[in-house]
């Protein structure tokens, strides 16, 4: 087994974690003890999201819902902190993290062959935190300021619609993830709680907080949420372990729970495609091409 390490670096989370982990995590009173990675093909009707580890590499992970696994399927071609899976097409669109970066792009899990859609000249200089496609189809995107952007997935235009108020915004400025209900609720998560976001006035109402119930993990905050087949889901780090997990969310009372553990800190979550899942792809990574236009 290999071993997992955790650091806290500059306001940030960095891990750095094996494809087998041996750890001790406290969960409500339950010890668990180990995690191996898992791998099972998806059948029809499993429910289907990614999850980015973007912190020193491009890793994507398969979580299957339904069976409650996870599979490391590929890369994006640069670290993330932002991904959404288009509901038409399938794609995995990323957006480069840090307020450096200059790219966005998909990755394609069909083929495993990611698409650069635009290298901007010069850098929009924005650190891009969250990202998720609307009900309409619009993508929007967020970033550690809490200012609402749409891209255009087709050129990458970027369009400013303003800052969103009311967040909590911490230590760590614009943490988590946030994702679009069928019914057009933006929700977010940041830190330990969950928001309601008014996309025409960019206000946000707080709904709940304090919902990570872990002990003896050190500092935990939300780092991806997705919503799935009527459900809301979220994903999780901790300090002690540099660790993620799936949790399950009522939006309505807070409840959460905690369905499995991954083996690897995952920063962001999609949420689901209408497109029925592939096996992974068998070149994990694939190529990288250049959108034309």
């Amino acid at each position: 087994m290999t071993s997992t390490t955790a650091a806290h670096r500059a306001g940030r989370w960095k891990g750095r974690v094996g494809m087998a982990v041996t750890a001790l995590l406290v969960t409500g009173g339950t010890v668990v003890t180990s995690i191996a990675p898992t791998t099972a093909l998806a059948a029809p009707g499993d429910t289907i999201i990614y999850g980015a580890n973007g912190y020193g590499n491009t890793d994507v992970v398969e979580l299957n819902l339904t069976q409650q696994t996870f599979t490391h399927v590929g890369d994006v071609a640069r670290e993330t902190q932002a991904i959404d899976q288009d509901p038409a097409t399938g794609r995995l669109y990323w957006f480069e993290w840090k307020t450096t970066s200059n790219e966005f792009g998909y990755w394609d899990p069909a083929t495993g062959a990611n698409t650069i859609v635009r290298v901007y000249t010069p850098r929009p200089n924005l650190y891009a935190k969250r990202l998720a496609f609307g009900a309409d189809g619009v993508l929007y995107m967020m970033d550690a300021d809490d200012r609402l952007f749409t891209i255009d997935k087709h050129n990458g235009n970027i369009t400013t619609l303003g800052q969103v108020t009311g967040l909590e915004n911490g230590p760590y400025g614009g943490t988590g993830d946030m994702a679009f209900a069928p019914d057009g609720t933006l929700y977010i998560a940041t830190y330990s709680s969950l928001y309601a976001v008014d996309v025409a006035t960019r206000t946000s109402t707080l709904l709940h907080d304090d919902m990570i119930d872990l002990t003896g993990v050190g500092i935990t905050l939300w780092t991806g949420l997705a919503f799935c087949d009527g459900v809301l889901y979220a994903s999780h780090a901790e300090e002690a372990t540099a660790l993620s997990a799936i949790f399950a969310i009522d939006p309505a009372s807070g409840a959460t729970d905690l369905l499995y553990y991954t083996d690897t800190l995952l920063n962001d979550l999609s949420s689901c495609s209408a497109i029925p899942p592939n096996d992974p792809p068998s070149a994990v990574g694939g190529s990288v091409a250049t959108a034309e236009d």
